[in-house]
């Protein structure tokens, strides 16, 4: 099976290294990427895409990451469901980064 995302944007904020209680480094950021369509009349609208980095990524992405600048990456996506008390089923996912680099726009 192939998990493999390929994103290109812009930084929405300044990536901020995190660490695990198990002292893991930890980045989340967020990527603003144009849609390619845009209604007659409208402006482009863009998505914003929430990033996870672990280890040795995170780090460099907190060095060498700066906010407004264009990052190609690529991803895997995680899944996750759970069920609460209730019984209501509930399901999100993220975006994990194995691959980035600057982008020449």
């Amino acid at each position: 099976m192939l998990n493999v995302i390929a994103i290109m944007g812009r930084l929405t904020a300044e990536p901020e290294l995190r660490h695990t209680p198990n002292g893991v480094a930890t980045c989340t950021f967020r990527i603003a990427v144009e849609r390619s369509f845009a209604r007659a009349g409208e402006e482009r609208k863009a998505d914003f895409i929430d990033i996870v980095t672990w280890r040795k990524t995170a780090e460099f992405v907190c060095k060498y990451f700066c906010i407004y600048s264009s990052y190609s990456v690529r991803n895997f996506i995680n899944l996750y469901s759970r069920r609460d008390v209730y019984g209501s089923f509930f399901a999100s996912s993220n975006s994990v980064l194995k691959l980035a680099q600057l982008s020449a726009v």
